[in-house]
C-alpha cells in the first residue's frame, strides 16, 4: 500500500457500496401496444449511469439484473434515479438514450438509502416522465414532543427547521425559499405553519421553530405525521419537494434528532395549480395559497375523465417491515413496521388514509420490483482491525457460524470473508471449519445444506467466483444454442396447443439432458482444483456424522456442485454470464425443465406424482445415476489436480476495506449474536462485544459525531416495543353490536314520465331527470339486528379507545336483477325541473308578415332650394338616449298641427275604417300638387309602423267622391314646407341607434328598446319561448343574444357554468342543475348514466361511493355490499377478518388489538397476562410491552437480576429479561 493510501486510512476513508437488483416490471404498456422492448437505467446523482440489456417483446419484462457501484460513487451521493425505457433502436448499437422513450422513473433519497429502507424486495410505482422539473435537495429538521404549560392536557410538537441544501437551482440559478409544515391528517388545511423566506440561495439556513398545539388524543393518533414541503416564491414552478415524518409513536419528552431528510416529488396527476394574481397579495402569500391547494389535492379523489374503463384497485392489508415503498397517491414514503394497503393485482401501494382517494387505474400504472442496498463504512488502518479479525479466527471460526444463524446478511458477509481468507491464505481452513460446524448441527441428512446457512452461502460465493471460466467451457455452447434456437421442450399437456407435440418435445428434452450430462462428466478434470479438497472434506464429515446412510456422501456433494452451481446456471444463464441477452418465455420454460431434471438427478430421486408429466425423464435419471456417483467420487479426491483457472488470491484486495465491511455487518448483527449466546460461546462473544465497542468509539470520533447507528447502546438495544393496544377491561366481555347500514338509492327518471330505473342496471335509454327527492345519507343509525330494512346507527370506535368491538354491518345495494328498498323511504316531495313538469313542444315563433302592418314610405320630391340627399346618408348611427328622443321638436309640433287640421276637415261621423267603403277608399285620392305630394316608397326603411298606420287611418276617412271639403289654399300653405319638415324628421326621428339583436336590422330612435348595452326593435324585445313582449327589464334574461322572460328563464349548469337551452337536456339532482353530459361522478368523473349515490351533497358512482365510504374489504380487496366488521378504522367481510390466533370470525365478538395483531376476547388472558405480576393488562395507559410473545406492564418490565427498568436494552435467558451486565454475568 502506498504512503498516500496509508495516510488517508489514518484519517478515516469512507467506503461506499451501492447494490441494485432489478427483478421485473409490470403494466408498462397499453393493451394495444406493439413495440414492447424495454430496458432500465440506474443513475447516481453526480455519478455514473448504467443500464440493463433490453428485454424484447415483453410488456411485463423480467430482468433479474444485478448492478453494483463501488469505487466510482461520488463522495456525497444525494439520490438514486431508476428509469425504465422503451428501446426504440430495435437492438441497435449501444449509445445515448436520445432515441429511446422514458416510460417512468423512481427517485430514492439518500437518507432512506442509508437507513436500509429498500434492502428487501418491494414494488415501486413508476412516476411518468416530464411531470415537473427534477426534485432534489434535503431538509435538516428535528421534532420534540412536550406538554403545553398553559394547557396540561394538550401536547406541543416543536418542529425546528435548521436548513435546506442542494436545491434544484432552476432556470434562475437560485431560489427564494421558505418551508411550509402541516400536521396530517388535515383535509381542511388548518395547521399551516411556514418559515420566513430566504432569498437568493439554494442552501438556505432558517433555524426557526414552528409549534403545533394538539390534544392528547390527537398526539397519540397512529396516522399522525408531519408534512414538510419546500416552495419558491418567484419561479413559475414553485414546488421544490416534500416529505413526511411519522409522529404517532412519539411519547412526551421524546426528541427526533436533527437529520437530513430527502425531498421527494409529487405524484404525476396532481395539477399544477396557480393562484390568481392579485397586486394586493405578496408573492409569498400566493405561493402559500399554492401550498394549501397542494395539500388539499392530497385529500382529494383523483379525476379520470379520459379513462374509458374503470378498474378499481383490489387493496388489501399488507404488513411492511423495515423495507418500505412509496404511496401511490400522495407519493410519500410508507412508514416502516406498519400495515398499509397494496393492490393484490398490480402491487399498487398506498397509505390507509389515502386509499379512498386513489384512481381507478388498476393495471394501468407501471410498477417495478427491486431491492437496493447502500452502505457507508469508515475505513481505519488495517492494524486497527487486527483484534477484530483475530477473534473471528478463534475457535475454528466459530463466530462465522454463529453469525449465519442470526443474520440475514449471509451473502453480504460471505464476500469479505472469502477475500480476507484469500489474502491470508486460510480459505481452505475457513471453509472446512464452517462446513464441519454446519454438519454437526444437522440432525437429518435430508436437510443437509438445504438452508441458507453461512457455510452454504460462503461456498456458493467461492464456487461462483472461481467457477466462471470452467462453467463457460463446460456448458456455455450448449446453453447458447438452446437460447439462440429457442428450443421448445414442453411436456405439460395443459401448456401445448397440439397433443402430437408432446412426443417430439419428450425426445428433444431427453437429448438436451443427455448433452448436458455428458458435458459435465467429460469436463470433470477441468474443475477448479481448489474445490476438490473441500468436497473430499464434506464426504469425510458426513460419513462420520451419518455412518448408516450410504447415499449421503453423494447427495451432500451434489447439493453443492449440482443444486447450487450447475442447476442455477442452467436456469439463469445470464446471471452466470453464459449469455448476454435476456431469454424469452418459451426458452425459459425449456431451461426450467432441464434444471428440474438436473436437480432430481443430483438427488438420485426420480419424479413422482407431484409432476406426472416429468415422469418420462425417470428413465434418464436411472440410466445416469451411476455416472453421477462416479463423477462425485472423482471430484472429491483429496489430491490436487493441475488447473488452468486463475485463483482468487492472485488479485490484490484492499483488506482494510473488506475488514471494515465485515465489521459493520457484525455491529448490525451483534444484538442477535449476544441473544443467542450459550455457555460454550460466552467468552468468545464477550471478547467480540468489547472489540466492537472500542472500534465503534474510534469510528464515531473520526466521523465527528456524538453517536452513530453503530454506537455501544445499539448493542444493548431492546427487542421490546411499547405498543399501543386497544382493550378495555370493563367492556371486554360485551359482544360487538350487529348493525345495518343502507346506501341511499337514487335513480334518474324523466320529468315527463313516472317510470324509474334500477340504480346500476345497464340502461340503453338516455338519462332522465330525477323525479323523486334524493334522500341524504343517514348520519346516525340505531343498534339493530342482522335484518334488512331497520334504521340503525353506525358505531365507529375512536382510534384512541383501548377496547373495540367488531361491528357487523349490513350494506344494502341494488343489484342488476333487483332493486333493494332503501332503509329510508324517499320523501314525498318531488324535485321539479326548472321547466314545467309536463314538457310540451316549444311553440313556433310567429313571423310578422308585411301584410300585418300597414306602411307608407315617403319619397320626397326635391325642391330648388335644397340639394338632393340620398336616404342612405340619413341612416346614421345615433347616440341619443330615449329621454332625448322623447323631447318635443319643431317638426313634431308641425305634425301635430297637421293632424289637428286633418281632424277638422274630415267628417266627424267617419271615425273608423269600418264605416268606409273599401272600394271607395282604395280609389279615392288626394288632389295635391305633385311638387309637394309625398310619394310612397317601400324601399325606404326608415318609416315606422306606428306613424304610417296613423296616416293611413286619416287618409281612409276622406269622402268617397274624392273631393274633400276644405280650403285648398290652407292645405297648400300647410304642405308648402313638407320637404323641410321631412328632412328635419329624417335627421332626428329616423336616425339609427344600432342594429337589432333579434333581426340584425337598424333600429330607429323612436322604436329603440335598450337592454344591457344592446338594442332591439320594440316588437322584437320578446321572450324566445313564449313570444310575449317583455315590458319590465327586471323580468328580462339575456343569454347568447336570446331573450327570455322570468317564467322561461333558462337554468345554468353548476358543473360547466353554461346555460341549459334544451329543456330535454336539463337534469336536476341534489338541488342543482346539470347538463346531462355534465352530470358525472364527483370522484372519477365518469358519466352517471344509470344512477348515482349522494355523499356529502355530491353524486357518486357505486364504485367510488363504496371506496369513499371505506366499504372495501382489507383482506380480499372486494367491495362490501353486505355484512362487515369494522376494526381499527378498516372494514372487512364477516368471513374475511379472523382472530390471528384461533382463526375464528370476529362477528358478534369482543376483540383487542396489539399493534397489528387482532385477537378475540377468549385469548385476553393468554396474550395480555403480565409475565411479571400475572395480572391481566387492561385499561390504564393502554400500553403493553411485548417480548417474544410475552406481555408486560410497562412498569413491570424490569431486569430479573438487578430490578432496574430495561428501557435502555435487555437480553433474555430462558424467556427472562435481563440487563446487559446481568445477562453477561449469567454465563
Amino acid at each position: 500500500m502506498s504512503a498516500s493510501n496509508r495516510n488517508s486510512l489514518m484519517t478515516g476513508v469512507k467506503d461506499r457500496l451501492l447494490y441494485v437488483k432489478i427483478i421485473e416490471a409490470r403494466n408498462l404498456y397499453s393493451e394495444k401496444a406493439r413495440h414492447t422492448d424495454t430496458f432500465c437505467s440506474i443513475a447516481v446523482e453526480g455519478g455514473e449511469e448504467r443500464r440493463t440489456p433490453t428485454v424484447f417483446n415483453n410488456p411485463n419484462p423480467y430482468f433479474s439484473e444485478e448492478l453494483e457501484f463501488g469505487d466510482h460513487l461520488p463522495a456525497d451521493i444525494q439520490r438514486l434515479f431508476l428509469r425504465v425505457w422503451q428501446d426504440n433502436r430495435s437492438g441497435g448499437p449501444p449509445g445515448g438514450h436520445h432515441a429511446d422513450k422514458m416510460l417512468g422513473q423512481v427517485n430514492f433519497p439518500r437518507d432512506l438509502l442509508e437507513d436500509g429502507r429498500f434492502e428487501e424486495e418491494q414494488w415501486f410505482l413508476l412516476q411518468p416522465p416530464g411531470v415537473e422539473h427534477a426534485v432534489s435537495g434535503e431538509v435538516r429538521v428535528s421534532v420534540r414532543l412536550t406538554i403545553d404549560d398553559e394547557h396540561p392536557r394538550h401536547r406541543k410538537f416543536v418542529v425546528t427547521i435548521y436548513e435546506v441544501r442542494h436545491l434544484n437551482p432552476g432556470s434562475r440559478g437560485t431560489r427564494d425559499t421558505y418551508v411550509v409544515c402541516h400536521l396530517l391528517p388535515d383535509p381542511e388545511v388548518k395547521t399551516t405553519q411556514k418559515t420566513q423566506c430566504i432569498k437568493d440561495s439554494v442552501n438556505p439556513v432558517f433555524r426557526e421553530e414552528l409549534v403545533f398545539l394538539v390534544t392528547e388524543e390527537e398526539a397519540s393518533h397512529e396516522d399522525l405525521q408531519l408534512h414538510v414541503s419546500v416552495w419558491d416564491t418567484i419561479s413559475h414552478e414553485p414546488f421544490l419537494g416534500h416529505f413526511s415524518i411519522p409522529l404517532g409513536d412519539m411519547v412526551v419528552g421524546q426528541k427526533l434528532d436533527p437529520l437530513w431528510r430527502g425531498l421527494v416529488s409529487r405524484p404525476a396527476y396532481f395539477s399544477k395549480t396557480t393562484s390568481i394574481k392579485d397586486k394586493r397579495r405578496s408573492e409569498a402569500d400566493m405561493v402559500l395559497s399554492k401550498a394549501k391547494q397542494f395539500l388539499k389535492a392530497m385529500h382529494s379523489t383523483v379525476k379520470e375523465f379520459a379513462r374509458t374503463k374503470k378498474r378499481p384497485h383490489k387493496l388489501i392489508d399488507a404488513k411492511f417491515g423495515a423495507a418500505i415503498s412509496f404511496c401511490g397517491h400522495c407519493g410519500l414514503p410508507l412508514a416502516p413496521h406498519r400495515t398499509h394497503y397494496q393492490c393484490a393485482k398490480c402491487k399498487f401501494g398506498c397509505h390507509t388514509s389515502c386509499a379512498k382517494y386513489t384512481a381507478n387505474d388498476c393495471g394501468e400504472v407501471g410498477t417495478i420490483r427491486l431491492k437496493i442496498r447502500y452502505t457507508v463504512s469508515t475505513i481505519l488502518p488495517l492494524t486497527r482491525y487486527r483484534p477484530f479479525l483475530d477473534v473471528l479466527y478463534d475457535d475454528k471460526f466459530r463466530l462465522a457460524h454463529l453469525f449465519g444463524k442470526v443474520s440475514k446478511d449471509r451473502e453480504e458477509a460471505a464476500w469479505p470473508y472469502i477475500k480476507l481468507m484469500e489474502a491470508e491464505g486460510r480459505t481452505l481452513e475457513f471453509l472446512c471449519a464452517i462446513l464441519t460446524a454446519e454438519i454437526d448441527d444437522t440432525a437429518d441428512p435430508n436437510d443437509l445444506f438445504r438452508a441458507n446457512s453461512m457455510a452454504s452461502k460462503t461456498l456458493d460465493v467461492y464456487m461462483r467466483y472461481l467457477g466462471g471460466p470452467y462453467l463457460k467451457s463446460a456448458l456455455g455452447d450448449i446453453i447458447k444454442t438452446i437460447v439462440v434456437k429457442k428450443v421448445a421442450c414442453e411436456l405439460d399437456p395443459t401448456r401445448v396447443e397440439k397433443a402430437d407435440e408432446l412426443e417430439r418435445n419428450r425426445r428433444t428434452l431427453l437429448d438436451w439432458n443427455q448433452r448436458i450430462m455428458n458435458a459435465i462428466y467429460d469436463t470433470r478434470f477441468a474443475l477448479p482444483s481448489q474445490w476438490r479438497p473441500i468436497f473430499a472434506h464434506i464426504q469425510q464429515e458426513v460419513m462420520r456424522k451419518f455412518p448408516n446412510d450410504s447415499s449421503v456422501r453423494y447427495t451432500a456433494v451434489s447439493g453443492f456442485i449440482f443444486l447450487r452451481f450447475f442447476a442455477p446456471a442452467i436456469l439463469g444463464p445470464k446471471l452466470f454470464d453464459l449469455v448476454d441477452v435476456y431469454v424469452d418465455a418459451k426458452t425459459t420454460r425449456t431451461l426450467t425443465l432441464l434444471a428440474k431434471t438436473t436437480q432430481n438427478l443430483a438427488n438420485l430421486v426420480p419424479f413422482g406424482e407431484k409432476e406426472p408429466y416429468m415422469q418420462d425423464m425417470n428413465a434418464f435419471i436411472i440410466a445416469n445415476s451411476d455416472r453421477v456417483m462416479k463423477y462425485i467420487d472423482g471430484i472429491a479426491a483429496k489430491e490436487s489436480v493441475a488447473h488452468v483457472s486463475l485463483s482468487i488470491h492472485h488479485v490484490h484486495f484492499e483488506t482494510a476495506r473488506e475488514a471494515a465491511r465485515l465489521f459493520n455487518l457484525y455491529v448490525k448483527a451483534a444484538p442477535n449474536v449476544l441473544q443467542a449466546m450459550t455457555k460454550r460461546d460466552a467468552d468468545l462473544i464477550r471478547r467480540l462485544a468489547k472489540i466492537l465497542t472500542k472500534l465503534t468509539i474510534d469510528i464515531t470520533a473520526k466521523d465527528g459525531i456524538e453517536h452513530s447507528p453503530f454506537s455501544f447502546p445499539t448493542l444493548k438495544r431492546s427487542y421490546a416495543k411499547l405498543l399501543n393496544m386497544r382493550v378495555d377491561e370493563t367492556d371486554s366481555g360485551r359482544p360487538s353490536r350487529i348493525e345495518q347500514h343502507s346506501v341511499p338509492q337514487t335513480t334518474l327518471a324523466s320529468t315527463a314520465s313516472s317510470s324509474t330505473t334500477s340504480l346500476f342496471t345497464p340502461q340503453h335509454s338516455p338519462i332522465r331527470a330525477p323525479e323523486f327527492p334524493l334522500p341524504a345519507l343517514p348520519k346516525q343509525q340505531s343498534k339493530t339486528s342482522l335484518t334488512e330494512g331497520n334504521d340503525s346507527t353506525k358505531h365507529q370506535a375512536s382510534p384512541h379507545e383501548f377496547a373495540g368491538k367488531a361491528n357487523a354491518v349490513v350494506e344494502t345495494l341494488p343489484s342488476p336483477e333487483k332493486v333493494l328498498v332503501a332503509v329510508e323511504a324517499p320523501l314525498p316531495v318531488q324535485i321539479a325541473s326548472p321547466l314545467a313538469v309536463q314538457i310540451t313542444p316549444m311553440p313556433q315563433r310567429v313571423q310578422v308578415s308585411e301584410s300585418n302592418a300597414a306602411a307608407i314610405s315617403i319619397r320626397l320630391v326635391p325642391s330648388r332650394q335644397h340639394p338632393v340627399q340620398s336616404t342612405e346618408s340619413l341612416l346614421t348611427d345615433a347616440t341619443a338616449t330615449p329621454a332625448e328622443a322623447a323631447k318635443p321638436t319643431a317638426h313634431s309640433a308641425f305634425l301635430a298641427d297637421l293632424e289637428t287640421a286633418l281632424d277638422n276637415i274630415l267628417p266627424n261621423s267617419a271615425t273608423t275604417d269600418s264605416s268606409v267603403d273599401p272600394s271607395a277608399t282604395a280609389s279615392s285620392t288626394l288632389s295635391v300638387p305633385a311638387a309637394v305630394i309625398p310619394v310612397i316608397d317601400r324601399a325606404s326603411s326608415f318609416s315606422s309602423v306606428s306613424s304610417t298606420r296613423t296616416t293611413r287611418s286619416r287618409l281612409s276617412q276622406l269622402p268617397s267622391n274624392g273631393q274633400p271639403k276644405l280650403d285648398s289654399l290652407a292645405i297648400m300653405a300647410m304642405l308648402s314646407n313638407a320637404r323641410d319638415v321631412a328632412l328635419m324628421h329624417s335627421e332626428t326621428e329616423l336616425t339609427s341607434t344600432g342594429r337589432c339583436v333579434g333581426c340584425k336590422a337598424p333600429v330607429l330612435v323612436k322604436d329603440t328598446r335598450r337592454f344591457k348595452n344592446s338594442v332591439w326593435h320594440r316588437d322584437h324585445f320578446c321572450c324566445k319561448r313564449c313570444e310575449k313582449i317583455i315590458t319590465d327589464d327586471n323580468d328580462a334574461f339575456l343569454y347568447k343574444d336570446s331573450l327570455y322572460c322570468g317564467e322561461h328563464m333558462i337554468p345554468f349548469c353548476c358543473r360547466c357554468d353554461e346555460g341549459v337551452e334544451d329543456r330535454n337536456d336539463v337534469l336536476v339532482a341534489l338541488g342543482l342543475t346539470y347538463h346531462r353530459q355534465c352530470f358525472t361522478c364527483g370522484a372519477c368523473g365518469c358519466q352517471l348514466e344509470g344512477g348515482y349515490i349522494p355523499l356529502n351533497d355530491m353524486p357518486f358512482c357505486k364504485e367510488d361511493y363504496l371506496k369513499l365510504s371505506g366499504l372495501m374489504c382489507g383482506v380480499c380487496g372486494d367491495s362490501i355490499t353486505g355484512e362487515y366488521v369494522e376494526i381499527a378504522g378498516r372494514k372487512y367481510h364477516i368471513d374475511c377478518k379472523r382472530c390471528d390466533r384461533c382463526r375464528e370470525t370476529l362477528a358478534n365478538k369482543a376483540y383487542f388489538i396489539i399493534e397489528d395483531e387482532i385477537f378475540c376476547q377468549a385469548h385476553i388472558h393468554d396474550e395480555l397476562t403480565c409475565s411479571a405480576c400475572d395480572k391481566v393488562i387492561a385499561g390504564g395507559t393502554g400500553q403493553v410491552v411485548r417480548v417474544a410473545g410475552r406481555s408486560y406492564h410497562p412498569g413491570c418490565f424490569k431486569c430479573a437480576g438487578c430490578d432496574r427498568m430495561l428501557w435502555q436494552g435487555f437480553y433474555q435467558i430462558k424467556g427472562v429479561p435481563k440487563c446487559h451486565e446481568c445477562y453477561l454475568a449469567s454465563f
